[in-house]
């Protein structure tokens, strides 16, 4: 009599999911929020950019601060998997306490990807 064949199942590992480089509007926000007595820090998940423009305005709608991002972004997990994401710390020195609203445009091409937010700082 011959013995049946035991087929034992390989152990599997959890294998991260490759980050996808296109062009694509994933999250965009900043942290902490509010920012207590620190500089709060932009995510923005665009896939590759050509550039990433980041406009704060205050309440009144005066522009507070602006910044263009450029260049390759960041691998990054922030826990949803690994993203494409550039991150700008805000020195938020030469402004007071309140609410800024943020204005992310991210251009690839003739591609355009909006995104607005807010962000409160407590000093």
């Amino acid at each position: 009599m011959s013995r049946p064949s035991v087929v034992r199942a390989a152990s599997v590992s959890a294998v991260p999911a490759a980050a996808d480089p296109g062009f694509s509007l994933g999250e965009v926000y900043c942290f902490p929020n509010p920012a207590k007595r620190t500089n709060p820090t932009f995510h923005i998940e665009t896939g590759l950019a050509d550039k990433v423009e980041l406009r704060l305005y205050n309440t009144a709608g005066d522009i507070v601060h602006e910044k263009i991002l450029a260049g390759q972004p960041q691998l990054i997990d922030d826990g949803q998997g690994p993203q494409y994401a550039y991150e700008y710390p805000w020195n938020v020195g030469n402004v007071g306490s309140g609410v800024y609203i943020f204005s992310m445009t991210a251009r690839r091409g003739d591609k355009t990807l909006k995104k607005t937010g807010r962000c409160a700082v407590i000093k």
